[in-house]
């Protein structure tokens, strides 16, 4: 057994399920013998037998769960600044204005509000923190 290690950054990881998802894919990949993953840092680091399997088929395994390999572009940092900042700025607006009156669940908002909710603040991984925020 030749023990090595691969070092990457990855594109996607936005929360800790994001992160989990890339390590449970890295973990079943075979020859793998176990791997340490950031959604902060954007990084895996897998340590793996050389014998059995090599950094392209880790980088496959990445690219195949939706995470591949290379660094965020710079425009995607501003995309995401400018939609928080539209979103901040809505939910601000609606805040301050007397005549409409944001629903809460204690006050016996209808599924539908919940619903768009979930599917405004689970944007980035709707599948994973969509369901999560759907059920809050």
């Amino acid at each position: 057994m030749r023990e090595e290690h691969y070092q990457n950054h990855v594109q996607g990881m936005l929360c800790r399920q994001c992160e989990e998802a890339v390590c449970l894919a890295l973990n079943s990949q075979r020859g793998v013998l176990c791997s340490k993953c950031s959604f902060l840092r954007g990084t895996v680091d897998v340590t793996y037998d050389a014998a059995i399997t090599s950094p392209k088929q880790i980088e496959a395994a990445l690219e195949s769960s939706g995470y591949p390999v290379g660094r965020k572009k710079p425009g995607q940092y501003a995309r995401e600044l400018l939609f928080l900042a539209v979103m901040l700025g809505l939910f601000g607006g609606l805040k301050s204005l007397k005549y409409i009156a944001l629903p809460t669940m204690e006050s016996g908002a209808s599924l539908w509000v919940v619903l768009l909710a979930g599917l405004l603040t689970g944007t980035h991984c709707v599948s994973m923190c969509g369901g999560i925020a759907l059920g809050l």
